[in-house]
């Protein structure tokens, strides 16, 4: 019987993968207008990435500026950096939901199954406030910090509008200013949080001011005002 030669295989079908994958690369950039050969060339030179680098931990290191002395300030930072990044995973999800047009029941479910573990972890994640920060220190660094609060988060708000209908934003006050015919435009004008006397009216309208009215309302088009999730008035 002739001896099955398993190193010789192995060698033919990787010099075949090999050459697969520069022939995938080559119609690659020569689709992109681009010389592959040059590409190719580059990847000699080019340093590999690595994890510290890719999630850019330096960067994330150097964010938490405290105010004060108390330790737990760097605590209480980071926990709240933390929820915003929960939070943009959160609207990475609910923009792909609103940007179907006809959604299946598939994708559907597993966006909301993601979003609810998100939620999840926003839940647990507020024993950090109750357990892992010395209250006193808290009470004291906190006046430092008035009038910021984490309801001023212009991602709450992005979120609100990607998840109902927007009319279900505008308040009994609010809906005293309609026309008798609103608009997208008119419910935004009007959303709650535009009240006066809301919490953090001005800091939000600041924060949202970055943004042009094109910016927002496009949102609101995408999302549409008819909300894919529907939820109750706030």
């Amino acid at each position: 019987m002739k001896k099955i030669d398993f190193k010789s295989d192995k060698i033919i079908l990787l010099t075949i993968i090999i050459l697969d994958t520069q022939k995938k690369i080559k119609q690659k950039y020569e689709q992109l207008g681009e010389n592959p050969e040059t590409h190719l060339q580059g990847l000699l030179h080019s340093k590999p990435i690595t994890y510290w680098d890719y999630v850019e931990v330096d960067t994330l290191l150097s964010l938490q500026k405290p105010r004060t002395h108390f330790k737990d300030e760097s605590i209480f930072i980071m926990y709240h950096q933390l929820t915003e990044i929960v939070l943009k995973m959160m609207r990475h999800e609910l923009e792909q939901i609103v940007e179907v047009n006809t959604p299946t029941e598939d994708f559907l479910i597993s966006k909301i199954e993601r979003l609810s573990r998100y939620t999840a972890m926003l839940i647990t994640s507020f024993d950090v406030m109750k357990h892992g920060m010395n209250y006193d220190d808290y009470n004291e660094f906190r006046k430092t910090l008035t009038p910021a609060s984490g309801f001023q988060s212009a991602q709450f708000r992005y979120i609100e509008i990607l998840s109902t209908r927007l009319e279900s934003l505008v308040n009994n006050e609010g809906k005293k200013r309609l026309p008798a015919e609103p608009d997208i435009i008119h419910y935004f004008e009007n959303i709650y949080w535009k009240n006066k006397n809301y919490i953090c009216t001005n800091t939000v309208l600041k924060i949202f001011s970055t943004f042009s009215v094109f910016d927002i309302l496009g949102v609101c088009l995408i999302s549409g005002t008819t909300g894919r999730i529907r939820t109750d008035t706030p």
